[in-house]
C-alpha cells in the first residue's frame, strides 16, 4: 500500500503542475486517475496498472493533451485576430468530440484539417513580412540621414503596400488587428502616427526631411565654436552607468527615451 500512496501521490502532483487555464483537460485527467487509483484500493502499484489498461485513465493522457492542443490554438488564434484559423481550430474540435479522439486523431482526415490550418496561419505569416517591410520602411523615413536613403525607404513602402495587395489584404486591415499592432511596439499615439503617414503617402505628402550632410556641418560648427563650454560640462560630472526609460511624447514613435543617469560625485 506504501507503493500506491506514492503513485496516488505522483498523479496529484502532476495535476498540481498544471495550469487549470491552460490544460484543464490533463490536470482533470491526472486528478481524476487518482481519485480512481484511491477508490479501487489496490494492494500494489503493478496490480493498478494492469488493472488502469481496461479503463478510459489507460489513454486518457494522450486524449487529454490533444483535447488542450486544440483549445489552445483556438484561443491563440482568436487572441491575435485570425478568426479564420480560429474556425477551422472549431472545426477540428467538434470533430474529435463528435468521432472519439482516437478515429479522428489516427486519420488522414486529421492530418487534413492539421495541415489546412497551418496554411491558414501561413498567409499570415506572409502577410506580417510584407507588413514589417513597410513599417520597417517607415521608420527608415523618419529617420532617413540621406536623400538618398529617403527615396530607397519610400520605394520600400510602396513595394509592401503592393505585397500586401497581392496578399489579399491591405495595411488598414492589418493595422486593426492586435498581432500586426503589437509588431510595431508603437504606442496608441505612434500607431495613429504611422496611420496617418501611410495615408498621407499615399496622397504624394512627405514629411520634411534635412539631408544629414548639411546636418552634421551645422553641429560641427557648432561643437567647434562651443568648445570649451563642452569641456567644462565634461568635468562636472563621470558617468559610470545610465538606463534609459520610454516615455510619451509626440515622436513619430509615440515615446521617447529618457535617460536615468547615475553619477560619481
Amino acid at each position: 500500500m506504501p507503493d500506491m500512496n506514492k503513485t496516488i501521490e505522483l498523479y496529484r502532483l502532476k495535476a498540481q503542475m498544471l495550469d487549470e487555464e491552460l490544460s484543464p483537460a490533463q490536470k482533470k485527467h491526472f486528478l481524476d486517475t487518482a481519485a480512481w487509483l484511491e477508490s479501487m484500493n489496490f494492494a500494489t502499484a503493478e496490480e493498478s496498472m494492469e488493472a488502469i489498461k481496461s479503463t478510459p485513465y489507460y489513454l486518457g493522457g494522450a486524449e487529454a493533451i490533444e483535447l488542450d492542443g486544440i483549445n489552445m490554438r483556438i484561443r491563440a488564434m482568436e487572441e491575435i485576430g485570425y478568426d479564420d484559423v480560429a474556425a477551422i481550430h472549431r472545426e477540428r474540435l467538434a470533430k474529435f468530440k463528435e468521432k472519439g479522439w482516437q478515429e479522428y486523431c489516427f486519420s488522414q482526415e486529421w492530418i487534413d484539417d492539421y495541415n489546412r490550418a497551418a496554411e491558414a496561419e501561413r498567409v499570415y505569416a506572409q502577410r506580417k513580412e510584407a507588413f514589417g517591410k513597410v513599417f520597417s520602411a517607415y521608420i527608415s523615413v523618419i529617420t532617413a540621414g540621406t536623400d538618398d536613403d529617403m527615396k530607397k525607404a519610400e520605394k520600400n513602402i510602396s513595394h509592401g503596400l503592393s505585397e500586401l495587395e497581392d496578399l489579399g489584404t491591405s495595411f488598414e486591415e492589418l493595422i486593426s488587428l492586435g498581432a500586426f499592432r503589437r509588431l510595431t511596439m508603437l504606442t496608441e499615439k505612434g500607431l495613429d502616427n504611422f496611420r496617418e503617414f501611410i495615408v498621407d503617402f499615399r496622397k504624394g505628402v512627405l514629411p520634411a526631411h534635412d539631408d544629414a550632410t548639411e546636418a552634421a556641418a551645422k553641429t560641427g560648427k557648432w561643437v567647434r565654436s562651443h568648445r570649451g563650454e563642452l569641456v567644462e560640462a565634461g568635468r562636472k560630472e563621470i558617468w559610470h552607468s545610465a538606463a534609459c526609460i520610454a516615455v510619451p511624447s509626440d515622436d513619430a514613435y509615440g515615446y521617447d527615451y529618457i535617460s536615468l543617469r547615475e553619477v560619481n560625485e
